[in-house]
């Protein structure tokens, strides 16, 4: 029991990643899914 202390001093850095991690997955998803109703020409346009 005497590591638990260590992982807690980056435990904003891993929810931060975790985080980001999500966030890329959802846009990965969100993406595929207008490509799948043909609207990726518009998003590619957008960005």
């Amino acid at each position: 029991m005497t590591q638990v202390s260590a992982p807690a001093q980056h435990e904003g850095q891993t929810s931060s990643a975790a985080l980001f991690f999500a966030l890329d997955v959802i846009a990965a998803g969100t993406i595929e899914y207008f490509t799948h109703l043909g609207l990726a020409p518009a998003l590619e346009a957008a960005n």
